[in-house]
């Protein structure tokens, strides 16, 4: 009997319910924006402080909490369905100077972080460290700032810690989407097909690392956010290659003896999205009864950064920013994939 389970989860109408009985001994995160719960702010923060403001806080407010997001994020629910308390950050510490062209050096400590959750706002999959910051004044930043993980790092730095994850820990790892973000606006000049691959291999090394619980999301339907919406095309292309690959990779595993022992969850988050979106385009507006959501909204921004107005009802929009979801929005994930995890654990 094959062990491993290949599986594509979709929204479903049962809310979510109070601290339930864990099959998993502990949640740890890998991924980027939609995941961080606060690695993103706090880092931008210690860069801030130590270049007198110099660089940017990313994250503030109306971002709920140093999340990418008007409240709660989906891993925040997930993590709090299992077990009681809060979701917190991790990261390694760094130490380092920024050294502006006014031949400015700025030493700078960023503190170690004891948590669960290693994403961080911006990262790619692939390995090392990179730099995604607002420079605030007209001095250039030469060097000293590339210290954020991408999603290989974030696995290496939390081995650096743990020799292998515990047998009923589940690890979660979602990323790509940044990967198109920095060839469209950057010159990273990737394809859905390479950034797919790279997320395979880190999930090779969470195999290694003996995870035997992993739970792997996709790109959602992030083609239609309003960021987007001039290379939507592009954005579509790589969205549905990426997804594409990534799933084709996992059925690959499944069919390996050697992942026997390994359960893989596969969130199907742009299909979920799609749902969604199809919803409100044939009858107006989206509603999930038990949750008390209503969604009417996947064009606009709740938040226009811009002008810094925010909607009367942001809780009806998918996107918040113009490109992150809403709390309404990740709560619908998160309610999701907490009811399949719980019932295929049950067997």
């Amino acid at each position: 009997m094959k062990l491993i389970r290949a599986v594509f989860l979709f929204l479903s109408i049962i809310p979510i319910l109070a601290v339930a009985s864990s099959p998993f001994s502990k949640i740890t995160f890998f991924g980027d924006s939609l995941s961080d719960t606060g690695n993103k702010h706090q880092v931008t923060a210690a860069l801030a402080k130590a270049s007198n403001l110099r660089i940017g806080i990313r994250a503030e407010a109306p971002y709920f909490n140093g999340r990418f997001s008007n409240h709660y994020v989906w891993t925040d629910y997930l993590l709090s369905h299992f077990f009681e308390g809060g979701l917190s950050s991790a990261r390694q510490p760094v130490k380092g100077t920024l050294i502006f062209d006014n031949d400015l050096h700025l030493p700078f400590t960023i503190n170690a972080h004891e948590g669960q959750n290693w994403a961080i706002g911006g990262a790619q999959v692939g390995p090392g460290y990179f730099k995604d910051i607002d420079v605030t004044t007209d001095v250039e930043l030469l060097d000293g700032a590339v210290v954020m993980p991408n999603i290989g790092q974030q696995i290496d730095d939390w081995a650096k810690k743990n020799s292998y994850f515990e047998r009923n820990e589940l690890i979660s790892i979602q990323g790509g989407t940044n990967n198109l973000w920095f060839t469209l606006f950057g010159d990273l000049n990737h394809n859905g097909k390479q950034a797919a691959e790279l997320l395979l291999t880190h999930i090779d090394k969470l195999h290694r690392l003996g995870a035997r619980h992993i739970l792997v999301s996709n790109i959602p339907a992030l083609e239609y956010a309003p960021l987007l919406a001039e290379h939507r095309a592009k954005a579509e292309k790589y969205i549905n290659r990426f997804n594409t690959v990534l799933a084709s990779g996992i059925s690959e595993r499944q069919q390996d003896k050697r992942w026997q022992a390994v359960n893989i969850y596969y969130y199907d988050s742009h299909t979920a999205f799609k749902k969604i979106m199809d919803t409100i385009d044939k009858q107006g507006q989206y509603n999930h009864q038990a949750l008390n959501i209503t969604l009417t909204n996947y064009t606009d921004s709740a938040w226009d950064f811009t002008q810094n107005t925010i909607v009367n009802n942001p809780q009806q929009y998918i996107f918040w920013d113009g490109l992150h979801p809403t709390d309404a929005v990740h709560h619908l994930i998160a309610n999701d994939i907490i009811q399949q995890l719980s019932s295929l654990t049950r067997h």
